[in-house]
C-alpha cells in the first residue's frame, strides 16, 4: 500500500485487518521498519507530507534486524499559527524588478503585512511555512510561475528572514499550474515564542482574493544538501 499525507498536519490512516489472521505491517519507505499494531486494526499516524510504502505480510513475516516504529507519533509535528493583519511597513515590501511589465499586463500591486506569535517549539529543527492561496471569480487563480507575481519577507527581533519558494522556477517545467505558493525557511531555537512580522508583496488581477496561513513544522525529513539542477542548458 502507498499512503500519502498531503497536509501540514499529522493525519491518521485506519487500516482494517479483520479476517487477515496474524500479520506484520512492514514499512519499506521512508525507512525500513515494522509498524506496531494490535488486534484486527491498525491506526497509522503520518507526519506532514509523509509518503509511506507498507507491505502486509502474513504470519510472523520477515522482520529480522528491523526496528519497530510506533504507529502513534509523539507530539508535536506541526503548529498552525494564527496571523493578524497589521499596518503597512516599508521594510516588509519587496519591490519587483519587472513591476512596469506586470502593471502593463493589468496587474495591481498589493502589499499585505501580518504579525504572528511563533510557538515555543523545542530545541529541535523546525521550519516555518507561509501558505498563500488565490481565487478569482469564485475559482482558483492558477499560474505556471506563481513566484513571478508573489514574494515574501519577514523579520524576527530585527533579523531578516529570507524564504525559499515552493514551487520555484525549476519545479514547473511539467506545465503544472497551481493557485498557491509556499514560502519556507528554517527556524533557529532563539526564535521560539517570539513575534514575527512578514509581508507578502504581489501583483494580482483586480478582484483576486488571497488567503494566508502560517505553519511551523518539525523537520522529520532529511534536508536536501545539494541544489536542484536547472532544467535548461
Amino acid at each position: 500500500m502507498f499512503l500519502n499525507n498531503v497536509s501540514f498536519e499529522t493525519r491518521k490512516y485506519k487500516l482494517s485487518l479483520e479476517g487477515q489472521g496474524a500479520c506484520v505491517l512492514r514499512l519499506h519507505h521512508p525507512v525500513e521498519a515494522v509498524l506496531a499494531h494490535t488486534g484486527g486494526a491498525a491506526e497509522i499516524e503520518m507526519m506532514p507530507f509523509e509518503v509511506m510504502m507498507v507491505e502486509v505480510q502474513p504470519g510472523a513475516g520477515v522482520t529480522a534486524g528491523l526496528a519497530t516504529r510506533d504507529a502513534k507519533l509523539p507530539p508535536v509535528y506541526s503548529y498552525h499559527v494564527p496571523v493578524r493583519a497589521i499596518p503597512y511597513r516599508d521594510e516588509l515590501e519587496i519591490h519587483f524588478a519587472d513591476a512596469a511589465e506586470l502593471r502593463g499586463e493589468g496587474m495591481e500591486n498589493r502589499v499585505s503585512v501580518f504579525e504572528a506569535q511563533l510557538p515555543a517549539y523545542p530545541a529541535e529543527r523546525y521550519s516555518i511555512a507561509i501558505v498563500n492561496r488565490f481565487r478569482k471569480d469564485g475559482r482558483p487563480w492558477r499560474q505556471s510561475q506563481m513566484s513571478r507575481y508573489v514574494q515574501a519577507i519577514a523579520t524576527v527581533d530585527g533579523t531578516v528572514v529570507e524564504f525559499t519558494r515552493t514551487p520555484d522556477f525549476r519545479q514547473v517545467s511539467n506545465n503544472q499550474w497551481n493557485p498557491w505558493i509556499v514560502f519556507s525557511a528554517p527556524l533557529p531555537k532563539r526564535f521560539a515564542g517570539r513575534p514575527i512580522q512578514f509581508g507578502v508583496s504581489a501583483y494580482l488581477p483586480e478582484g483576486t482574493g488571497m488567503t494566508t496561513d502560517l505553519w511551523v513544522i518539525k523537520e522529520w525529513w532529511k534536508p536536501r544538501m545539494r541544489p536542484l539542477p536547472n532544467y535548461w542548458t
